[in-house]
């Protein structure tokens, strides 16, 4: 149903022979294009029951049909001496549909001017799309049935998210693990910085807090000067990181062809984050020597 790309040589209609064109090809089964349901823009899909689809018959994509430049593909011929007809003569391919563009490999490069090819009788690939139910079963079901073919090929199975996670984005999770592990490092540590910090902050201001109580100092006011130096560490922090943390992150989607953006609110929502923390961190120890009876921490004054 699939076989391997292959990049090809070709001379479009209206182009010079002297400036060939690179696109690269697939040969493919039938069904391939309502397997993976990719729609078509213009034209039909390859069918069995027209005899000159095998041997003359193709199909571009969107990609294909700009950088060829043509208002209407459809009918259009192109040369290579890859298209040859049963009895090895070159024959002029014609175009009978476009489909919309769809990624065949990774996020990394842009999608590329392709060209498919009917070729029922030659696979490297035979593509099945199952229940995810008993699993096992179907495979064991699917060897079975494939012993019973005339043919000396082993048996061997691969699922296509698994391959291409494995082979494609395996460098990007890793990096994404190393990233999470690291920030969780580094907000562990940060809280416990901030917890002995706020314990030994609240201890050498102990007396002062006595004495604002015993002048009627409430609660949450005392809270709030225990805390104030705090977040006016974090909102510097915050200041400093955003522009290191833009810059590596843009350097980073910059290996993608096609990325997201980076919006504001995302370091609105990690600062927003980081003060929750922090408030969370130093409340105890704050809570703490704000209720701490002015009569224990001025007795000896």
């Amino acid at each position: 149903m699939l076989s391997s790309l292959v990049v090809i040589r070709c001379i479009p209609e209206g182009f010079s022979e002297d400036e060939p064109m690179e696109l690269n090809l697939i040969e493919v089964g039938e069904d391939f294009f309502d397997f993976f349901k990719i729609e078509f823009t213009m034209g039909r899909d390859f069918s069995k029951e027209i005899t000159s689809d095998k041997d003359s018959a193709v199909v571009l994509n969107e990609t294909a049909v700009k950088s060829l430049g043509w208002e209407i593909p459809v009918g259009k011929q192109i040369k290579s001496s890859r298209f040859m007809n049963r009895d090895r003569k070159p024959v002029p391919a014609m175009v009978i549909g476009v489909v919309k563009d769809f990624h065949n490999g990774s996020l990394h490069e842009e999608i590329k001017p392709t060209i498919y090819r009917y070729q029922p009788d030659r696979h490297t690939e035979i593509l099945l799309r199952i229940q995810p139910d008993n699993v096992q079963e179907t495979l064991a079901f699917l060897e079975k049935k494939w012993r019973e073919l005339p043919t000396h090929l082993i048996f061997i199975y691969h699922f296509t998210d698994t391959t291409l996670e494995r082979q494609i984005y395996q460098k990007d999770q890793r990096v994404g693990k190393i990233f999470t592990f690291s920030a969780i490092l580094a907000i562990v540590l940060a809280c416990l910085g901030l917890f002995g910090l706020a314990s030994f902050t609240a201890e050498r201001r102990i007396k002062e807090i006595g004495i604002r109580k015993v002048l009627g100092a409430s609660v949450s006011s005392i809270v709030f000067l225990l805390g104030k130096e705090f977040f006016l560490l974090v909102l510097i922090a915050n200041i400093v990181a955003w522009p290191i943390g833009y810059y590596v992150m843009h350097r980073w989607l910059q290996d993608f062809a096609y990325r997201i953006g980076i919006g504001w609110w995302i370091f609105i929502l990690a600062a927003v984050a980081v003060f929750v923390i922090t408030l969370l961190t130093i409340s105890y120890q704050s809570l703490k020597a704000a209720n701490t009876n002015p009569a224990d921490t001025l007795r000896y004054e």
